[in-house]
């Protein structure tokens, strides 16, 4: 009966055996070849609290040369790697330190050697870090739910932040944005706690990360006002322009708290005449106009977005 089952199919049997010694000997004989991944990034890592990056390194970025299979070379170039520099002791601002092969960053990469990083050196320039305050200021996006608006400018608590970094960095920052807060959101008055936005600040830390807006609000009023003065700007004599119309009605909305006890005597509609160039007596252009002199908080629209400006043909 044994002998039967050994000698049953026997071709059929040794066929199937060979086919699994070839593709086992494939999988042996995968190309083990040397590749190139021509743009590693450097990541330098400060341990000392005390010091930080006043620069990039120099160079940014390398090339690792690796030996191992082609498929998993061409996986780590695909999901990314980098060069891991931690840096412990720091016994000078301006370094030369050498790259060590076990700095190359391998994720889940099987069977990779790194062979070589070229260049094999890199250059670092730092800096003892600083502590300064910086103002915050608060943005908004959006538009309050239908009936409501802002009764004041938004308070924000802390008002100030502490950055830490080096000196040359913060000397570029005059303050930091929040995230901004979207007031489609926004339902009743009340306090915010929002993040500070660190897009754009590199290395420099924030302290702290969050802070508190306060949002004051009322019901949304609106007014109009009928016959605003249109003045021009923008030459050293204005009495040779004619402004068509010379008057114009402006919609002003905002906060009822604002808005009925507001002052309207600064608020004007200009054109800038300067925009203009050259213009022959008696001819005429149509010009944007501006309003200036708005009380915080309120918006206004004017009737006519644009007026007509002429240069009168008996101007001097």
């Amino acid at each position: 009966m044994i002998r039967r089952l050994l000698t049953h199919n026997t071709s059929l049997k040794l066929a199937s055996l060979g086919l699994a010694i070839f593709l086992w000997a494939v999988v042996r004989a995968e190309p083990a070849d040397r590749q190139e991944i021509s743009s590693v990034p450097v990541l330098v890592q400060v341990a000392d609290l005390d010091w930080t990056l006043a620069a990039d390194p120099e160079p940014a970025s390398v090339r690792v040369r690796f030996a191992g299979p082609v498929r998993e070379v061409l996986r780590l170039d695909r999901e990314g790697t980098s060069v891991r520099v931690p840096i412990d002791e720091i016994t000078s601002a301006d370094t030369v330190i050498q790259l060590r092969r076990d700095w190359v960053v391998l994720g889940g990469a099987t069977g990779l050697v790194v062979e070589d990083v070229e260049p094999a050196e890199i250059r670092l320039r730092l800096a003892r870090n600083v502590t300064e305050p910086r103002r915050v200021v608060a943005r908004l996006q959006g538009r309050l739910p239908a009936g409501l608006a802002l009764a004041a400018v938004p308070s924000i608590d802390p008002g100030t932040v502490q950055l830490r970094g080096s000196a040359e960095r913060l000397s570029a920052i005059d303050s930091v944005l929040t995230v901004p807060l979207d007031l489609a959101e926004v339902r009743e008055a009340g306090t915010f706690v929002v993040e500070v936005d660190t897009f754009g600040l590199g290395s420099l830390s924030v302290s702290p990360r969050e802070v508190t807006l306060g949002l004051q609000l009322d019901t949304l009023e609106e007014r109009f006002l009928p016959s605003v003065e249109v003045g021009v700007a923008g030459a050293d004599d204005v009495s040779g322009w004619q402004v068509l119309p010379e008057t114009l009605g402006v919609s002003l909305s905002g906060a009822r708290s604002i808005l009925l006890d507001a002052d309207f005597e600064n608020l004007r509609a200009q054109v800038d005449v300067s925009e203009l160039g050259d213009l022959e007596p008696g001819e005429e252009r149509r010009l944007p106009v501006r309003l200036l002199g708005l009380p915080p908080l309120i918006q206004a629209v004017p009737v006519v977005t644009q007026v007509t400006v002429r240069w009168a043909p008996d101007r001097p």
